[in-house]
């Protein structure tokens, strides 16, 4: 077969692709490391063909929204969204217990309704300022020797 430029090409016996006749002998050793996919017709690495089915082709069990990492409400244990229904009716039925007199969970109480935990606010806002503070410690501007003010 030629091409409109006069070339001659020769279609692989592999991939069913017109290759030009100077260069068949190098696209042979290369395609012959290719796979054709079965389902998408693909021309894929062979050692690659499983994860090229995993990828592409293969159904979804979980979308990434349920393996986001979430906090209890509760307890504010991290844990995959996915698993955190399951663990908060645990959760928060040992935490009422315990608020109820009753034994076990570890006392912990829920949040306020806009989600602030004010005894974590107050720890970061007491680290923040020991922190300024030793900063304007040690970094302080020193005079310059030698000039008028």
């Amino acid at each position: 077969m030629a091409t409109e430029s006069g070339e001659i090409t020769i279609v692989c016996n592999h991939c069913d692709r017109d290759i030009p006749a100077a260069n068949i002998d190098l696209h042979r050793v290369h395609c012959a490391r290719l796979e054709k996919c079965n389902i998408c017709g693909d021309m894929v690495p062979k050692k690659h063909a499983d994860e090229h089915f995993l990828t592409a082709h293969a159904p979804c069990i979980f979308s990434m929204a349920d393996q986001r990492i979430v906090t209890c409400e509760f307890c504010e244990f991290p844990l995959p969204a996915v698993d955190v229904a399951e663990h908060q009716e645990v959760c928060g039925n040992r935490v009422s217990n315990t608020r109820a007199g009753g034994g076990g969970g570890n006392g912990r109480r829920r949040r306020d309704g806009n989600g602030v935990s004010y005894k974590r606010l107050f720890f970061t806002v007491a680290v923040t300022g020991i922190a300024v503070l030793m900063g304007s410690l040690f970094f302080q501007r020193k005079p310059l020797r030698g000039r008028d003010k």
